[in-house]
């Protein structure tokens, strides 16, 4: 309920977790989804591998987007289906130490901002 907070220690490349509606963790570590439903303390891989996946984000109630190499795929079903949305971008620098920040607007467009140290992209 977000009252007090437990610092925990994970391992591996995790590049974020996000909260759906119904309390459910949705996981992006490496090019992986895991999904827990008992607050973290188990995981369950969820997904194939996405190729060069670099961000999650919940984009509205269950549904939640990643972003890859040259996609964005989307799922409504708590991680466990994904459809792509939008292929073929734009070769985006998406390195160590870049953030990309993925959001739905209330007319269904979905928009990427990938900031790095070299440029700023919104898509």
């Amino acid at each position: 309920n977000g009252v007090t907070f437990t610092s925990v220690t994970a391992s591996g490349d995790y590049k974020g977790i996000v909260m759906i509606s119904d309390g459910t963790l949705i996981a992006l570590k490496g090019n992986h989804v895991f999904r827990s439903i008992d607050n973290g303390a188990t995981w369950t891989e969820l997904s194939e591998s996405f190729q060069d996946a670099y961000s999650i984000a919940k984009l509205d109630g269950n549904k939640v987007g990643l972003v890859s190499d040259k996609n964005i795929y989307v799922s409504s079903d708590g991680g466990i289906t994904w459809t792509p949305v939008l292929s073929n971008l734009p070769a985006l620098e998406a390195t160590s130490g870049s953030f990309s920040f993925l959001s739905l607007s209330p007319d269904n467009q979905y928009y990427l901002t990938v900031l790095n140290n070299q440029q700023s992209t919104i898509i």
